[in-house]
């Protein structure tokens, strides 16, 4: 009998694993997205290098890009280690952990309830359901998938601690939290998801008095203290990037009225998974809206409430899907989605032991045949099958992803900007500037847009349109590096070389390692007459790319300026070599020490 019943939990994992691979495999052929991979992936440079000694110090130091989660820059240093630039097999270790996920949720669902059936529904629609994709399909959102191993791991080890208080099972439950906190905050909520498997279906809470659980609660405070550590960094990390929205640009009673909506809209596309986008633009909540929300939310939670005598798992789904929202859900503003599919990727676990357990009472209750239910499953899964590989083709490539996006959402001058620059690596640059363009005419104070558009402005020679898109994005965004670099590069063409220098300096300070910049400072510096400041920058330019003829030509000029004709001429003949018929430095060996401006960039 025995080994009967483990060769149905084996078949059970099979078929969660193969329906996995069926939505799945797909992305083994996807790329890297333009919207945040660049960042932790491919134009990281940290990143590229590896897993040596001072990455894996910089991964537990660093507050890049808004977040403290070390073991996802270790993740992703792994990857790199091992595949290389290679997208399809960074793809295969998201999907790694979201099986590793599947087969463990199956595995504590088992061990809690002993339900096979029921436990296999939840961790189905856990490994199907659309919503999930985001977080599987999108290689950033590796500290998703990372950071809910953990947090399975701790909650398996957490029931086996319940079975058998062991001081080896508490250890390792916290272990797991910790380590799954460093590969995203989001778990801070997960000692609430204690508690409430406590009452249910736990049952080591029997009633809701602080002294009969003081040991229960107290055997979590480890758990909250590391909570609140992972919170007072995340924050720290996302307010020293400039993350986190300000009270007066969005108020309290909007963040609100969002956070509302957004709980009834994750539960609408629970339901009916369709107009998945990958950002959702924030926008001003109408009151009704906020009040019909405000009105569904109370009475869910009422119904729940009330049946929690007959049925707890109802109020226990329902607060685990509400609790582990909570650091997500806006109260604290973090970017400009108003939502995001990636959030729902533990809490929607809350909905679906709810839903599972409470239509399955209802069919033994009616003693409904369990053909009808498990056609009826079967259908449900097909469904969200189906329409989780649609979902997941979309993450194909930049451009069908943002094009589907700006196909189902309204006003989103983010992923019109980002589709801007899709197209214009791809050299259709008018295409491009169509598209900045239509993120300025939503968003008048988008940074990036007006930095991309006088980017392009300036490449085409129109230097008049350019600079005020320049100057407003500095104005805008005093931080942000590219724009001060282009900035500074336009006044350089122009001849306001004492302006330039001012840009250029800026830039470098947050990207030092920019061989561009380097080369255009040390060019305007040499106009300036200041030889020798000039020489370090076309050095730095030079060690960051060897092969940068500009550099090596302005570094002719800068040694002809100082006198050094021999080192001049040696440097000239370089460039000639890589580029023979360059007008420049044929002219320079000619005449040596007369610039030549056409080598800015």
């Amino acid at each position: 009998m025995k080994k009967r019943t483990k060769s149905f939990k084996v078949a059970l994992c099979l078929a969660l694993v193969l329906s996995t691979l069926a939505v799945y495999s797909q992305t083994y052929n996807h790329g890297f997205i333009a919207y945040d991979d660049d960042q932790y992936v491919y134009e990281n440079a940290t990143v590229k290098n590896g897993l040596t000694l001072p990455n894996i110090t910089w991964a537990f130091t660093t507050f890049y890009y808004a977040n403290w989660h070390p073991l996802t820059w270790l993740s992703h240093m792994m990857d790199c280690e091992l595949f290389g630039p290679n997208p399809g097999l960074h793809h295969c270790m998201n999907l790694f952990f979201h099986i590793a996920n599947i087969l463990l949720l199956f595995a504590i669902f088992m061990r809690i309830t002993r339900r096979p059936w029921r436990s296999f529904c939840i961790a189905g629609i856990f490994a199907l359901h659309p919503l999930h994709v985001e977080s599987v399909a999108w290689i950033s959102e590796r500290k998703d998938v990372l950071s809910t191993l953990f947090g399975m791991l701790s909650l398996y080890f957490y029931v086996l601690y319940t079975e058998k208080p062991a001081k080896l099972n508490y250890a390792l439950m916290v272990l797991n939290f910790a380590l799954g906190l460093m590969a995203k905050p989001m778990l801070v909520t997960l000692p609430f998801i204690f508690l409430l498997l406590d009452i249910w279906p736990l049952k080591r809470i029997q009633t809701p008095s602080f002294r009969n659980n003081r040991a229960l609660i107290g055997e979590k405070i480890p758990l909250f203290a590391l909570a609140l550590v992972s919170s007072t960094l995340t924050y720290m990390a996302q307010r020293g990037y400039g993350a986190v929205i300000p009270l007066v640009n969005l108020p309290l009673p909007q963040r609100i009225g969002n956070a509302a909506i957004s709980y009834c809209l994750y539960l609408g596309k629970a339901f009916w998974p369709s107009r998945l986008a990958v950002l959702y633009p924030i926008q001003p909540p109408a009151v009704t809206a906020v009040i019909f929300a405000l009105i569904i939310l109370l009475t869910i939670t009422i119904i729940a409430m009330f049946s929690f005598k007959k049925r707890p798992y109802v109020l226990i789904g329902w607060l685990w899907y509400i609790g582990m929202l909570i650091p997500v859900i806006g109260i604290v503003q973090v970017g400009v989605q108003s939502m995001a599919d990636r959030y729902t990727y533990l809490p929607l676990v809350g909905i679906s032991v709810a839903l599972v357990w409470l239509f399955a009472d209802i069919g033994e209750d009616r003693h409904i045949r369990k053909g009808i239910i498990t056609t009826i499953t079967c259908a449900l899964f097909l469904c969200l099958g189906w329409q989780a590989f649609r979902q997941t083709a979309y993450w194909k490539s930049s451009q069908s992803l943002f094009e589907h996006t700006l196909a189902v959402t309204d006003r989103n001058f983010t992923i019109h900007n980002n589709l801007g620059g899709v197209l214009e690596r791809k050299g259709l640059f008018d295409d491009a500037m169509v598209h900045y363009k239509k993120a300025l005419s939503i968003n008048e104070n988008f940074a990036e847009a007006h930095a991309n558009l006088g980017f392009d402005l300036m490449r085409e020679g129109n230097f008049e349109e350019a600079g005020p898109h320049l100057f407003d994005a500095v104005r805008i965004n005093p931080k942000a590096p590219k724009a001060q670099g282009d900035l500074g590069t336009l006044l350089a063409v122009q001849g306001k070389f004492a302006e330039s220098i001012t840009h250029f300096e800026k830039c470098l300070q947050t990207i030092p390692d920019y061989p561009e910049i380097q080369c255009n400072l040390c060019y305007a510096l040499l106009q300036l007459k200041r030889p020798g400041e000039a020489l370090s920058h076309c050095t730095k330019a030079l060690q960051l790319k060897p092969g940068f003829t500009d550099a090596r030509y302005n570094l002719g000029m800068v040694f002809a300026a100082m006198g050094k004709n021999a080192e001049a001429a040696a440097e000239f003949s370089n460039v000639l070599a890589a580029d023979p018929n360059n007008p420049a430095a044929k002219n320079a060996l000619e005449r040596l020490g007369q610039p030549d401006r056409s080598t800015v960039r």
